[in-house]
């Protein structure tokens, strides 16, 4: 059946399938024309950070059969969303018709000024990103802040704290930060600002990119 102009969506193999030719556009059809056949899936376009606009940035929800998963992806595969000949097709198990479970599709998109990035764990090092190829593992705040500098950016912290099976990150003011202290992600947070996520020594459990 039809989901917006140019878009559609069919059942083949127990899976649903939807074509979507302008998902920013479409969103709220899409999430309607799946209601209608009776599943709860949603396509949320949120702002992102550099590299993540035009990308699927997440899927998840629902019991999928594990031989039957969610699905997305862009056709043709190295397109760009936000052209014309460019299609989002995203795949849903059939078998979760009618469940209460709810399927979430998440599609970036370019932040305004002042926007925070809704993707807040993309790394700032990663090709496109504002300290692209940059070491910061492992190295000294005061190092990092220098190239935090040299770029252009402010800073905000993140204390990690480190605990079995993991870490966590929690909101760090900036008086309560060493320069001796050990960097272990810097992260994008919005336009023109980073997040240094930090412990006061290096920390065994955690693994830096160095």
């Amino acid at each position: 059946m039809p989901c917006a102009d140019h878009s559609t969506i069919h059942e083949e193999a127990d899976t649903y399938v939807a074509r979507i030719k302008d998902p920013y556009a479409d969103q709220r059809k899409f999430s309607e024309a799946f209601r209608s056949l009776g599943l709860d899936v949603e396509l949320r376009v949120i702002p992102v950070s550099p590299s993540a606009a035009g990308e699927i940035v997440s899927l998840g929800g629902g019991n999928a059969p594990v031989n039957v998963p969610i699905g997305a992806r862009k056709e043709p595969a190295d397109c760009d969303l936000a052209d014309s000949g460019c299609f989002m097709v995203v795949t849903v198990p059939a078998a979760i018709k009618g469940t209460p479970d709810v399927v979430h599709f998440e599609l970036g998109r370019p932040a305004k000024p002042g926007e925070p990035y809704e993707n807040s764990r993309q790394s700032a090092t990663r090709p496109g990103e504002p300290l692209a190829g940059v070491k910061v593992s492992g190295r000294t705040v005061d190092d990092v802040l220098a190239e935090v500098g040299k770029h252009g950016l402010s800073a905000e912290f993140r204390r990690v704290v480190v605990h079995e099976g993991g870490y966590t990150v929690e909101p760090l003011a900036a008086d309560q930060v060493g320069g001796d202290w050990i960097v272990f992600k810097v992260i994008s947070t919005r336009e023109g600002v980073v997040g240094l996520e930090v412990t006061a020594e290096r920390q065994t459990g955690l693994e830096y990119a160095d």
